[in-house]
């Protein structure tokens, strides 16, 4: 084997951690009409900024005031400091090894040597450097007239004999409607406590020299449920 086996710190001394997010990107903001005369087109008349898309849990029924509240749950890294100086330890002794090795005059006795560090190396990889933490955080949205409601199933249909009615592609289609959306329509009313959504988030833009309020909720655009109790 030439040369050796170089063995590299995977992670900083000064610790490392990553926040998992499930921010989704929705779209750019519409372009302005070229010609000032030129009427906007209607995407550049909305007055919302597209956020993303967050999936969480519904707690409780949307009320009269429109606010929906969903349970987030957050994932991050949160480093484990006893495995990573475990792990620079291995690492120091791996190189003293290997530097050992390498003045073993016989060829065939410093290529077991070798291998047996680079399995070692190997097993090394399976060290937990991070544990996954999690919380929940409750995440309020308003909802409106011009929110849209999905669902991830196509509704339930039955033929005459009283089976549960197969769609074909051209009858989902249809379900779908014309809009380019997941899913497929429903009411307000199927929306209850318990079930899984994907909530796609904006929130309003504010006028010229408005500014922008800091505790003003997000809007939703649309709700998809994916899962139900």
């Amino acid at each position: 084997m030439k040369g050796g086996i170089l063995v590299r710190s995977v992670f900083s001394r000064c610790g490392l951690v990553l926040l998992l997010t499930a921010a989704v990107s929705l779209g750019a903001d519409a372009p302005a009409a070229k010609d000032k005369d030129q009427a906007p087109p209607a995407a550049a008349k909305d007055k919302l900024i597209r956020l993303g898309s967050v999936a969480g849990v519904v707690q409780g029924t949307p009320g009269e005031d429109g606010l929906l509240k969903i349970k987030v749950t957050i994932r991050y890294l949160q480093p484990n400091v006893q495995a990573q100086a475990n792990l620079l330890q291995q690492e120091q002794q791996l190189i003293a090894r290997q530097q050992a090795a390498m003045t073993i005059r016989n060829p065939i006795q410093r290529q077991q040597q070798l291998i047996g560090i680079y399995q070692s190396a190997l097993s090394m990889g399976q060290t937990r450097l991070f544990n996954v933490k999690e919380i929940k955080k409750d995440v309020e949205f308003e909802t409106g007239d011009d929110t849209k409601y999905r669902t991830a199933d196509a509704p339930v249909a039955f033929d005459d004999k009283g089976n549960p009615k197969i769609y074909t592609k051209a009858e989902l289609k249809e379900l779908k409607g014309p809009e380019d959306l997941p899913g497929y329509p429903a009411e307000r009313d199927a929306l209850h406590g318990g079930q899984t959504v994907v909530v796609a988030a904006a929130r309003r833009r504010p006028a010229a020299g408005e500014k922008e309020l800091a505790e003003e909720k997000p809007v939703a655009t649309m709700i998809l449920i994916v899962g139900d109790k």
